[in-house]
């Protein structure tokens, strides 16, 4: 049997509540919700608000103000495209995933916007906040960065950066794909907007994503369609959550959704992060000093990943050697070129290992004897 450590792509495998729920909403809530008056259609709706209630509180915020997405990629396009100003800047750092990159490069190549993409890898904290404070201004339409790169595990001040941004009549946005379930998180405290992936940290179902709104920086919509209110205009209404969902939602998964949070607050989010912080920290004990390059950081906070390769061997050979040896770790670029390019692991990438809080100890002591096995193996 496989032994899974490939968590920041997405968390394998679910609870066990979150699969229960989702069965369940394929047979008993089977409406679709916000579109009929008759019973099934309403207890659908319950549901689905029912979980928009479990993440506000989750997030800190208000239950209108949570949208559900297919995923974080969804709602960091939905934010980027509806936030840009032409003729004004945005600011990013230069460890972000292409969810962000793509996007910004996209409305930024034609001239629209000036993207600044700000050298945060390897700083400490004062650093990077001074960089934002030194280059965030009047011009700026909006700061959109990674709470934690998915890559080098590298967390940024947010917080800080926020107050920076605050002060200065800015949005700012964070992509917590890598942090929402192991860091806490609190829109008005760290962002005006927070943008989730519900298949990792929150151990939901694939193809559920959310943002989440402070209630006063309104996007634009990315998609206009059907709504369950103001039907009889053109004109969509433009208050959340509705002028977001545009169609109807993925019931099963955000009721899927809402036990997979429900499980990351019985675990505790805490016990959580220092469960996996220290499979993490077993590795790089176990493997520091063998055949092997080792890219990761020991920084003071940090998301739990571990980025390493094998000596004169691709990232994605051997990736197959550990895929073959019964463990999932991805080899690559991760989707964040200028991540890489600042570790100075491109064109190939590395070998991400990400583990989760059904991994054990036992499991990570598996695999750093296979890895240590495979590096001697290439050093002879």
């Amino acid at each position: 049997m496989m032994i899974y450590f490939d968590n920041a792509a997405t968390t394998y495998p679910k609870p066990e509540s979150v699969s229960r729920a989702m069965f369940k909403a394929n047979l008993v809530y089977g409406g679709n919700p916000g579109r009929s008056g008759h019973e099934l259609s309403m207890k659908t709706a319950e549901q689905v608000y029912f979980t928009r209630e479990t993440v506000a509180d989750f997030f800190g915020a208000q239950p209108e103000n949570v949208v559900f997405t297919n995923n974080c990629t969804s709602a960091l396009n939905t934010v980027i495209y509806g936030l840009y100003e032409k003729g004004k800047t945005i600011v990013t750092s230069n460890l972000e995933h292409n969810s962000v990159s793509r996007p910004v490069y996209n409305i930024s190549k034609n001239g629209d916007v000036n993207w600044l993409k700000l050298d945060v890898y390897d700083k400490t904290d004062d650093e990077i906040v001074d960089c934002f404070h030194r280059n965030v201004g009047a011009d700026c339409c909006l700061v959109v960065c990674t709470h934690a790169s998915n890559v080098t595990g590298q967390v940024l001040p947010v917080e800080r950066i926020y107050k920076i941004c605050k002060a200065r009549g800015v949005p700012f946005a964070i992509d917590v794909a890598q942090t929402a379930g192991v860091f806490p998180i609190k829109v008005n405290v760290h962002a005006d907007i927070i943008c989730a992936a519900g298949h990792k940290g929150l151990y939901g179902p694939m193809g559920t994503g959310i943002f989440v709104l402070n209630g006063e920086v309104l996007p634009r919509p990315l998609t206009q369609g059907g709504t369950g209110s103001s039907s009889i205009s053109f004109e969509p209404l433009n208050v959340p959550p509705d002028y977001y969902e545009a169609g109807t939602v993925n019931v099963p998964g955000i009721v899927g959704l809402r036990y997979g949070v429900k499980f990351v607050n019985c675990n505790g989010i805490n016990s959580i992060r220092k469960h996996e912080l220290e499979l993490c920290r077993l590795v790089y004990d176990k493997l520091v000093g063998s055949n092997i390059e080792i890219y990761t950081k020991q920084y003071a906070k940090c998301a739990p990943i571990f980025l390493f390769n094998f000596k004169n061997m691709s990232c994605m050979d051997g990736t197959k050697i550990l895929s073959d040896k019964g463990f999932a770790v991805r080899g690559g670029i991760h989707c964040a070129p200028m991540a890489h390019r600042a570790l100075g692991t491109l064109p190939e990438g590395a070998i991400r290992f990400a583990p989760s809080i059904f991994n054990t100890r036992s499991q990570v002591l598996d695999f750093c004897r296979v890895v240590k096995n495979i590096s001697l193996k290439r050093k002879e």
